[in-house]
């Protein structure tokens, strides 16, 4: 059915028939969460703000914040950061671990907290934008601080919900939004050059990191005007630092969500798949994961996980896709998960697994030299390849600025240790639990303890 193996970002597409198409008469996947959707869509702009400024003010692990409809905020294509957020066309916020439910029974904590997802709306996108036409202009200010997109593509026919463009056409939807956000990268790389080369004239000495910003410049430019996303580019490290300053559009991880109709995913049919893999494939490669809002809207109403699975054996359906979306975001920008753990609280936290490099050739067998597979099976990862982990310190800072500024020591052992032997005290008798420094890149599945010391004097 999946016209595409499994690649986290901002949903988006022509608000005046995606809402009603991914949601059913915008409605919640979950009917719970239906008045917060509603309260959220009337005070978007303001509450967008808020969130913004609270994350310059301190730093948090993802967060169970649900917005409404079909836009989603998710993970750095380029940015290496420990703040991550992901949202998704109004989907559970809390991301599928058995590795976290095993851990909570076994350690029967107080508290369990999992990862889990913030999920956004941002104004919906018409031809034109780039030129601030329709919501335009707010659509690509609030698409331009996401890291990812998940794009919601139309592939089906309802006569009560009205297409904007008159006709349902997934391949033309599809290139105008991809068109749009590329004329809005060249007008403001365009911009940004000659503002650059400007500030240049009025200096006499020369400036290397001026001169290498004019050069990232003109050549996403140049890769813009021949119709290409800035993500195709073959980036050196130190281009890539340039490139994450500017944060443009076409630089973010983008996979496609196919909404089908419930009789078509049920099926596993749809007269539209093949030519929208054929475009993305030549185009925006990505990931394209084919799913019917209105069948995971009738799930979500349903009482429980018992009925659920009556629905869908009844149905015919295979399962809900709700949860390979989730995953397919997270592998995507190469998240991984590692675990504190006790009696008093058992949590996951999110750390990327490394920065993210385009590269071709010779350097795509190099960049892979160190890097876990185990963590893509499934995933497309050509173009966007990992080079560099998080470091202990790094992934303590996600926890509190003070344990990565304090950092002394990262006490670690394996998620697959512990279910082997069965205990910590089994673990340290094997002489697996161990102590770890700064240079100490974290794996995927880590328990680790995080020492750290901060004096009073210490702190600004």
């Amino acid at each position: 059915m999946e016209a595409e193996s499994l690649k986290e970002g901002a949903l988006i597409g022509d608000c005046r028939f995606l809402s009603n198409a991914c949601l059913c008469s915008n409605k919640s996947l979950n009917p719970l969460l239906q008045q917060q959707e509603r309260q959220h869509c009337q005070h978007h702009q303001q509450e967008q703000q808020q969130d913004q400024q609270q994350h310059k003010n301190q730093q948090q692990p993802l967060h169970a914040k649900i917005w409404c409809v079909y836009v989603l905020r998710m993970f750095g294509v380029y940015r290496p950061r420990n703040t991550l957020k992901m949202g998704m066309v109004g989907l559970p916020n809390v991301v599928p671990d058995d590795r976290f439910r095993w851990l909570c029974g076994h350690f029967k904590p107080k508290s369990e907290v999992s990862a889990t997802l913030s999920i956004f709306d941002i104004a919906g996108l018409v031809p034109g934008a780039h030129k601030g036409e329709g919501l335009g202009n707010a659509f690509l200010s609030h698409i331009q601080a996401v890291d990812g997109i998940f794009h919601v593509v139309r592939a089906f026919a309802d006569e009560e919900v009205v297409h904007s463009e008159g006709e349902v056409d997934p391949v033309k939807d599809l290139a105008t939004i991809a068109s749009e956000l590329r004329l809005k990268d060249l007008e403001r790389a365009q911009r940004l050059l000659e503002d650059l080369q400007k500030s240049s004239r009025q200096q006499k000495a020369a400036d290397k990191a001026k001169k290498l910003q004019e050069e990232v410049l003109q050549s996403v430019i140049k890769m813009l005007e021949e119709g290409k996303w800035v993500q195709q580019g073959n980036w050196k490290a130190a281009e890539v630092e340039v490139l994450n300053e500017h944060q443009f559009l076409t630089a973010k991880t983008v996979v496609y969500l196919v909404n089908m109709s419930e009789k078509d995913f049920i099926r596993q049919k749809n007269k539209w798949l093949a030519k929208i893999h054929a475009w993305v494939q030549e185009n925006v490669p990505g990931p394209i994961i084919p799913y019917s809002a209105v069948f995971e809207n009738k799930l979500a109403e349903l009482p429980d996980d018992e009925a659920r699975e009556n629905y869908i054996k009844s149905s015919g359906a295979s399962k809900s896709m709700l949860d390979k979306i989730i995953q397919t975001g997270y592998h995507a920008l190469h998240l991984i998960h590692f675990f504190t753990c006790g009696e008093d609280e058992v949590k996951c936290w999110t750390i990327r697994q490394g920065k993210l490099y385009h590269c071709i050739g010779d350097e795509y067998s190099k960049t892979l030299l160190g890097y876990n597979t185990s963590v893509l099976k499934g995933v497309q990862v050509d173009p966007l390849l990992l080079c560099s982990g998080t470091k202990a310190p790094q992934a303590a800072g996600v926890i509190h600025t003070d344990f990565e500024r304090g950092f002394i020591c990262a006490e670690v052992y394996k998620y697959n240790d512990l279910v082997e032997l069965g205990s910590e005290n089994a673990v340290k008798a094997a002489g697996k639990y161990l102590q770890k420094g700064k240079d100490y890149v974290v794996e995927d599945g880590d328990i680790i303890f995080f020492k750290f010391n901060v004096t009073n004097s210490g702190k600004k």
